[in-house]
């Protein structure tokens, strides 16, 4: 207990007692009195004199004053630690302006595009790199020319071309596009060919190879044929020029599933061919057919829809071989497809070979036969 506690501690108790004597001293007078016929009034002492005391106040006053020192001062200080709290809040306040600058940080981020697209760069310039490997590696024809593209059948002309390849190679091809020619040549260099004697257009194809790869470039020669006598179906559709003058004579002609067979009697000849499509192939037989015997056939008689060979094709189909085994055969020409036709005109023209020639036969076209007397190859003449 402090000196200042002790003090007030000693004055209270005092006073305690005081009063205690008081009371004490009323209660026994008011006894006593109270066994007496006359009434004694006793006077107490004021009690402002043990009351007195007060003159104690100044040093409760005075300890009351250090008091405060003790407990209250930490009390001001939590009340002043408060206070920066609004501090914080105006701090808060501020926000506004710390977040004015973000601009500032989307300005920076504005040149994020930049570092990327210095980033993609690179990727545009590896792109290109693949494309200069496959240049590399891949054929190239640098050129190709002619020294004229248009001639009279038989004239030389030069070809010269420069390429960027391993190997390479040349074909002639007539109107058609059918290959008629290949020449070995290197990667660079020239040629001198003779256009063949045709009327029309042909063309001249380079190939160059490198790596597996291959690219071709063609020239095309406008050739206007040098020949003392034409072809009857067109210059343009033949190599070469004819024999002779073409002829005319009635033949036969009758259509089959797989091919045609044809009567042919003009200049001396009396001969009957089959055509099978299925291997571009031909036989051809001397007419021995007596002109009225009807052979039956092997195979039995025409299904629905068909027909049997009729006429001298009815004996040639079922006394001679076709191309593959008889004519009737999976691998043959099969059943007739039209009636035969006895007033066939044709037209016939040889080759300069003196072997081969062109045949029209009406209802099916001009054909061109290759090969010798009895058998060979054949092929339709298109466009004509």
């Amino acid at each position: 207990m402090g000196k200042g506690s002790a003090i007030i501690y000693n004055m209270i108790t005092v006073v305690f007692i005081i009063l205690t004597i008081v009371v004490g001293v009323a209660i026994t007078l008011t006894v006593l009195g109270g066994s007496s016929d006359t009434e004694t009034t006793v006077v107490l002492p004021e009690l402002p004199v043990a009351l007195a005391l007060p003159t104690v106040t100044p040093s409760l006053t005075l300890t009351s004053t250090s008091i405060p020192t003790i407990t209250l001062t930490p009390t001001i200080t939590l009340t002043e630690t408060n206070t920066p709290q609004a501090t914080a809040t105006a701090t808060d306040t501020a926000l506004p302006p710390t977040e004015t600058p973000l601009p500032s940080a989307t300005s920076t981020e504005t040149d994020i595009p930049l570092t990327s697209t210095f980033t993609i760069t690179p990727t545009f310039t590896s792109t290109p790199l693949p494309t200069a490997t496959a240049t590399t590696e891949a054929p190239q024809i640098i050129s190709f020319t002619a020294s004229s593209t248009t001639v009279t059948g038989g004239t030389p002309i030069t070809l010269i071309w420069q390429t960027v390849a391993d190997t390479a190679s040349l074909q002639r091809l007539n109107a058609q596009g059918v290959i008629q020619e290949t020449f070995s040549i290197t990667p660079d260099g020239s040629l001198p060919v003779t256009v063949p004697n045709v009327s029309g257009q042909i063309s001249y194809r380079l190939i160059a190879q490198r790596g597996g790869q291959e690219v071709a470039q063609s020239i095309n020669i406008v050739v206007q044929q040098a020949c003392g006598i034409n072809w009857f179906f067109g210059n343009q559709f033949a190599d070469g020029c004819p024999l002779s003058a073409e002829a005319s004579a009635i033949g036969a002609y009758q259509a089959f599933e797989r091919g045609l067979m044809v009567l042919v009697q003009a200049g001396g000849q009396n001969r009957v061919y089959g055509f099978n499509s299925t291997n571009g192939r031909y036989m051809v037989y001397d007419n021995l057919w007596d002109g009225s015997t009807v052979y039956p056939c092997a195979c039995g008689t025409a299904p629905a829809g068909f027909l049997d060979a009729q006429g001298v094709f009815n004996w040639a189909y079922n006394n001679t071989n076709g191309t593959v085994g008889a004519w009737w055969n999976a691998t043959g020409i099969g059943w007739a497809t039209t009636n035969i036709d006895t007033n066939n005109f044709q037209t016939l023209q040889v080759k300069s070979d003196g072997v081969g020639f062109y045949i029209r036969v009406p209802g099916y076209g001009v054909i061109e036969l290759s090969g010798g007397a009895v058998t060979g190859t054949w092929a339709r003449v298109d466009g004509t």
